[in-house]
């Protein structure tokens, strides 16, 4: 995953949980749980590529 791609990825995260926490829906619970797992897999990729990207970015590790 390119930097890029890993942001777009965030930046809809975060528009998913905004609109969530409008609708009431609690971000620990298992309803946001499987829209995002859902965003994702639309994506082609699952919320653990998604951490280590970002890990990888952060230790200067992963594709420019």
């Amino acid at each position: 995953m390119t930097r890029a791609q890993l942001k777009k990825i965030k930046a809809s995260i975060r528009r998913l949980e905004k609109q969530a926490l409008k609708e009431g829906i609690d971000l620990t619970s298992r309803e946001f749980e499987d829209i995002l797992d859902a965003f994702l897999k639309r994506q082609g990729v699952t919320l653990q590529e998604v951490y280590e990207a970002e890990a990888s970015f952060e230790s200067g590790l992963g594709q420019l």
